[in-house]
């Protein structure tokens, strides 16, 4: 608990029994929703309705605007 993403400490905790337990249980409760929502349909049409109500059936539009572009040079050569 309180460790951050995608630090070596995750990754040193995650490489752990514990960790991989953890990422067993994850998969499996994963693999679980997955098979209601394809097992009944009815989930999804609920899900559906509620995101068009909740947003008013409005379009997504992306917060970074059109000219910003992702800094992916700063990863070149890593």
């Amino acid at each position: 608990m309180g460790t951050p993403g995608h630090s070596w400490q995750f990754t040193a905790q995650a490489g752990t029994g514990i960790g991989h337990a953890g990422m067993i249980a994850a998969a499996k409760i994963l693999a679980e929703a997955g098979l209601e929502l394809v097992t009944r349909p009815e989930i999804i049409a609920k899900a559906k309705e509620e995101f068009q109500r909740s947003t008013g059936g409005k379009p997504y539009k992306c917060a970074m605007p059109p000219e910003q572009k992702p800094a992916f040079h700063q990863l070149a050569g890593k």
